[in-house]
Formats: structure tokens, C-alpha cells, sequence
């Protein structure tokens, strides 16, 4: 089993306007904060399992009834097929209430792996790329089609080369 504390600190980059003028006002409204505990396990070379409890807290909120800190617990699993091909998969679960017109956040999807490159396709209800957006603000809905295509490619790179006396 592997433990490890995430924790992020995230400035809201959008735009003032009249819907949300205490931005204007003091840029600690822009900050939210995010702590993830992420427990993981390699059960066997094919299936890793995660569980996350996450802890969200944002200085400034829009809309009325909503709350500056959110819980949530995640669950995230990876089976390889083969060497080179996974499928993936997260859920997030929100702890307490929240509003009623967002959705509990999903995602499945495959990698590939190159000799270097990995390719990584993902569908979504939850738009956003960091973890306020696509734990807090799920909007997608299978019963309407509103699902959303995510892509990644990812490379390591390595600073030491193969014969290190080239340093």
C-alpha cells in the first residue's frame, strides 16, 4: 500500500464582472485550497485501486446556498489488458449536500503506451482539468449525452543520458 498527501493551492483566473464584483475586491477571494490523501495498491501487475478522501475549500463562493468546503471521497482503479493498452476509471462521491443541478464526477477511459509516449482518452461528465472543477462542478448527464472527450499524451524525459560521462 502507498500513501501520499496531495495538497494544491489554486488562483481563480476569471474575469471580474458584475456577477461576481468581491473579486475585484481582494485577490485572496481568488485562492482555493485542496488536500487529497491518495491511498493506492497494485493488487497484482494488472489491477491498481485507489481510494482518495479530498478536502476542498475555496475563500469566495457564487452562488446562495453554497458552501466554502466540500468532502469528498474518490475511488480510481487501472486494469492493463496488455503491456501497453489499460482501461481506467474515477468516481468521486461528495460527502454532506451540495446542489442540486451538479453530478457526482465520472470517468473512464485507455491508455496506450508507445515506446516513450503514452496516449490517454478519457469520457467525462466533468469538464474542468484540476480537481475543484471536475469534483465540484460535474454537470454532465448520461441520460442527456452530456459527456465530454478528454486527451492527454504524456513523455519522460531524462536528463542523464545513456553513457553519463558525456556530463
Amino acid at each position: 500500500v502507498s500513501v501520499l498527501l496531495y495538497s494544491d493551492l489554486g488562483i481563480k483566473t476569471g474575469r471580474k464582472s458584475e456577477d461576481a464584483p468581491a473579486l475585484k475586491d481582494n485577490f485572496s477571494n481568488r485562492l482555493l485550497y485542496i488536500n487529497q490523501l491518495i491511498i493506492g495498491r497494485k493488487f497484482n501487475r494488472n489491477l491498481s485501486l485507489e481510494l482518495l478522501p479530498t478536502f476542498i475549500h475555496k475563500n469566495l463562493v457564487f452562488r446562495e446556498g453554497e458552501k466554502h468546503q466540500l468532502f469528498s471521497l474518490g475511488f480510481g482503479g487501472r486494469y492493463k489488458i496488455t503491456s501497453r493498452f489499460s482501461i481506467n476509471g474515477d468516481y468521486f462521491l461528495p460527502i454532506g449536500s451540495r446542489e442540486d443541478n451538479f453530478k457526482n464526477s465520472f470517468a473512464i477511459g485507455f491508455d496506450y503506451e508507445t515506446g516513450g509516449h503514452v496516449f490517454q482518452v478519457m469520457i467525462s461528465n466533468a469538464q474542468g482539468p484540476y480537481e475543484l472543477t471536475f469534483i465540484e462542478d460535474a454537470n454532465g448527464d448520461l441520460s442527456d449525452s452530456r459527456l465530454y472527450l478528454g486527451f492527454n499524451i504524456s513523455r519522460a524525459f531524462s536528463l542523464k543520458g545513456k553513457d553519463s560521462s558525456s556530463w
